[in-house]
């Protein structure tokens, strides 16, 4: 628990810590920091930043056990955290970032159209607030941009979906190879030009999403969670290929694909 329970946090470390450990190291972390949170009286210049670092703990657990109280206690804390940072704090925008995080968390937990405007708000806030060259700053636009693909998906605003390609466009444009990251921003560059191609049949960006899909399946580890389903968006776009070009090589790739998601 050294990690979590350092008097300056270092949220890139902590988040990197909390996503490898097991549910039991995930439970214990988030109780050391409810602990530090609670030490810190209101009004400290201590008290934003563990409490920023405690509802990042909870995020995590929450999205292993899906639990809404769960998401509620982080929502809380990173509400509280936000409030008490001054606007020109350099942490402003990551925590801004975390608190567009829980609200899409949220959304996925709920459907809550409000928690969802406030998602796509916080994260407008979040990309503006981070420096040019921040390593978060990538992360926080792809963010960006799948708040907006909600709301596209949502409302069938067309006006959020081209809001969200310049975003993902943004975020991947300024993401490096080695960034461990990559995949996911990635793939919200590969969603939402998806979307585009499905609502207009735009070839160009057909081509983008999977281009931007191939990449990420690529870059991501063969153990990452969420490369089962990149690849399955992968195969469709690869169908959808098929049918613009009758290409067998790319029905055939897709099937391979497809298997290999499953396996």
């Amino acid at each position: 628990m050294d990690r979590c329970s350092a008097k300056s946090y270092d949220l890139e470390s902590l988040f990197s810590y909390l996503q490898a450990a097991n549910l039991a190291a995930l439970t214990e972390a988030v109780a050391s920091l409810q602990f530090a949170a609670e030490a810190v009286p209101a009004g400290h210049p201590d008290r934003a930043g563990k409490l920023a670092a405690l509802s990042c703990a909870l995020q995590i657990l929450c999205e292993v056990r899906g639990d809404p109280d769960v998401l509620d206690e982080a929502l809380l804390a990173i509400r509280e955290a936000v409030t008490a940072t001054p606007t020109r704090h350099p942490d402003r925008g990551i925590r801004l970032h975390l608190l567009s995080n829980a609200l899409l968390l949220r959304v996925q937990l709920t459907d809550d159209g409000t928690a969802l405007a406030e998602a796509v708000q916080a994260a407008r806030i979040a990309t503006a607030a981070l420096p040019r060259g921040h390593p978060l700053l990538p992360v926080a636009r792809a963010a960006l941009a799948s708040a907006l693909h909600l709301q596209y998906m949502r409302a069938g605003d067309a006006a959020a979906l081209k809001q969200a390609i310049r975003a993902a466009k943004k975020a991947v444009a300024k993401t490096s190879a080695d960034h461990p990251d990559r995949g996911a921003i990635l793939a919200s560059l590969c969603i939402a030009t998806d979307s585009h191609y499905q609502r207009t049949g735009d070839y160009d960006s057909l081509i983008v999403a999977g281009q931007a899909a191939q990449i990420a399946v690529t870059t991501m580890p063969t153990d990452d969670p969420d490369r089962p389903s990149a690849m399955s968006r992968l195969a469709m776009i690869l169908v959808a290929f098929y049918g613009h070009t009758g290409e067998a090589a790319a029905l055939a790739e897709a099937e391979r694909v497809t298997q290999e998601a499953l396996a």
